[in-house]
């Protein structure tokens, strides 16, 4: 008798079924080779799965919309990922389940082409991957061409992901509104004149390993230039589920932006209520490099983790003018914000916590440029920083010994650059213990380098001159001491400059022979006085002018000391040891900006003494200054 084994209907459709669907996956799709003149023809074949590879030339405006199925997109890609097709413009309109990859997208320059030439509208499950945007100039209010148009504009769509892609000579690099489940990653942006990313309207956002940086951005223009940009004005519903991670926003070579500005306008117009709060963002391992006030700025928010972040000044990026607050990026939160963690960040300035005893705020390490010699200062915090040089990731890794050294606190991209790095200090002398350095400038001529002390706890610093001799001249690039190795004239209320002054020629080699810029400026004139500008950090002026001296009529040097014996005395002259003019002053040094000392004038455009300096030394130790102030309380003739 024969068994025959009969299978339930259902579980044979089934099996039917998934067979059909086995058969007509990947076998069954087919890549396509294509170029500018049968591109048109290939979008028309595609099927879902397909892969159009396109040869490299230049394209007309690429249109789709359509596209694939689930799990089976259609796919455009570069044939050669050296030589990218060029397209003058994308439109991607309701086409869902597709992938472009490897191409490139040129703003086209002309009045009549649409600032928005790149569009992803109403679609669902599109990639774009390693795309390359390029931007063109458009003449400004005043004829000068400027970035201009939108690098990538989103909107109404759902699963968007845009990755490992650059962004490039834009007003604005990506715009995103009204997107859920939107990913962008590892992406480059730079040259952008307003805007890196700005979003409005989207949720479960994740923003990752993406680097912002040097933006081309026109002062006085009336631009609100911000790095990665939320808002809610206009809006009907807020952003919610927010992740900004491992990014690097660095303004570079550029002038200042604001970094991240999540600014919630109809909360702060009172235009709405809690329905319109942010909710559930975090902000955490980023590394922020910049000059503007708003470093990571939140508005009213449901929900805020701001954590490990390192929020530093980029003072090459400093504004037009002198104010310091404005120039310096901090973490600021809306007080009507709940529900706020801010941990474990570097950083000038934590916000006031908010009224309602939902927020904590711990763990976080506060660091300065203000205030040389400070443990908590810059040079003493960081590994490298210059004000005189763009920033550079590097430059803001932890310093042997100090306040980072060996701590899990700030952006992890920084902790593990500071493990690789040479533990030496930078600039150290082999021995700095040999040598009395507290509170001292000072040229070696037998190093032919000028020498710093370092501050508390550091070795001294070396700038190498070349000889043994400072020499001086009209040049736009004269000598410049970096910040840190003027640093013991910061903040200094009790100081001498001494130096040994030789004149190459006669009155006409007369001009600026010092500048600590905006806080303190020496010059020689024709007839060989010398005229001392000093300022104060609580606003005071004084200018001193010496009688004339032999400058420019003797083979021999002068012995020059400037002095001052504050916080409440006279600056004093002294030529050869006789004290030549007092003026009183009151107060202490004025912070520098962005300069150190420069010998002559460091901008170009009036005269520097042109001489020699043969012997230089400052001194602000108050207990090492007593044999200069009796000289001058005994030589000085009232």
């Amino acid at each position: 008798m024969q068994t025959i084994f009969r299978a339930p209907l259902a579980a044979v459709m089934a099996l039917a079924l998934s067979a059909a669907l086995w058969d007509a996956s990947p076998a069954t799709a087919e890549t396509t080779w294509a170029d500018p003149a049968t591109l048109e023809t290939a979008l028309e074949t595609l099927q879902p799965g397909d892969t159009l590879a396109l040869r490299p030339g230049r394209y007309p405006r690429l249109h789709l919309t359509r596209g694939g199925a689930i799990a089976r997109p259609v796919t455009l890609r570069a044939a050669d990922a050296e030589n990218p097709p060029v397209f003058p413009g994308l439109i991607l309109r309701g086409a869902d389940h597709v992938v472009l990859d490897g191409l490139a997208f040129h703003l086209p320059g002309g009045t009549e082409v649409d600032r928005r030439f790149a569009r992803v509208e109403d679609a669902q499950d599109v990639t774009l991957r390693r795309l390359r945007f390029l931007g063109a100039r458009r003449p400004d209010d005043t004829g000068v061409p400027r970035p201009w148009g939108f690098g990538l504009s989103v909107t109404d769509g759902t699963d968007i992901e845009i990755l490992d892609s650059e962004f490039s000579g834009f007003a604005r690099g990506l715009v995103a509104s009204g997107v859920e489940r939107l990913t962008v990653a590892r992406n480059l942006l730079h040259g952008m004149r307003v805007d890196g990313m700005n979003f409005a309207e989207v949720g479960d956002v994740l923003i990752e390993d993406n680097e912002i940086r040097d933006f081309d951005r026109v002062e006085g223009a009336g631009d609100h230039p911000d790095m990665i940009q939320f808002w809610t004005r206009g809006t009907e519903r807020p952003s919610t589920g927010i992740t900004i991670r491992r990014n690097v926003l660095n303004s570079g070579t550029g002038s200042f932006t604001q970094s991240i500005f999540m600014r919630n306008e109809l909360i702060d117009t009172h235009q709405a209520g809690e329905d319109m709060f942010y909710r559930d963002v975090v902000i955490e391992e980023n590394v922020i490099l910049n000059a503007h006030l708003h470093g990571i700025t939140v508005g009213a928010t449901l929900g805020l983790t701001i954590r490990r972040n390192t929020v530093a000044r980029n003072a090459s990026s400093d504004g037009p003018y002198d104010n310091r607050n404005l120039w310096t990026p901090r973490i600021n939160v809306a007080s009507v914000s709940r529900d706020v963690l801010i941990l474990g960040n570097v950083v000038h300035g934590l916000p006031e916590p908010g009224w309602d005893g939902s927020w904590t705020m711990v763990g976080n390490q506060i660091v300065q440029d203000r205030i040389p010699g400070q443990r908590d200062h810059y040079d003493q915090v960081f590994f490298g920083v210059s004000p005189e040089t763009p920033a550079m990731l590097a430059d803001f890794a932890a310093r042997p010994g100090g306040l980072l050294d060996g701590r899990e606190i700030g952006a992890p991209r920084l902790v593990a650059i500071s493990a690789e790095l040479d533990k030496g200090a930078p600039a150290a002398l082999p021995d700095p213990g040999a040598r009395d350095m507290r509170g001292v400038i000072r040229l070696d001529p037998a190093q032919g380098a000028i020498l710093s002390d370092g501050g508390a706890g550091s070795a001294p610093f070396e700038r190498d001159i070349g000889g043994p001799t400072i020499i001086m001249g009209d040049t736009i690039e004269p000598l410049v001491l970096t910040r840190e190795m003027t640093a013991p004239l910061f903040d200094a209320s009790r100081f001498a400059i001494r130096m040994r002054l030789r004149a190459r020629g006669d009155f006409r080699t007369a001009g600026e022979i010092l500048r600590l810029h905006q806080s303190l400026m020496l010059r020689s004139t024709g007839r060989g006085a010398f005229e001392i500008d000093v300022r104060s950090a609580e606003g005071g002026r004084t200018i001193l002018k010496s009688r004339p001296t032999r400058l420019y009529r003797d083979d021999e040097p002068l012995e020059l000391i400037v002095a001052y014996d504050g916080p409440v005395g006279m600056v004093s002259i002294l030529i050869n040891g006789e004290t030549v003019g007092r003026k009183p002053f009151t107060g202490t040094l004025r912070p520098v900006q962005s300069w150190g000392l420069s010998f002559g004038n460091p901008f170009g455009t009036k005269l520097s003494f042109d001489g020699v300096i043969e012997e230089f030394e400052v001194r602000t130790d108050p207990g090492d200054l007593s044999d200069v102030f009796s000289i001058i309380d005994t030589s000085f003739v009232r």
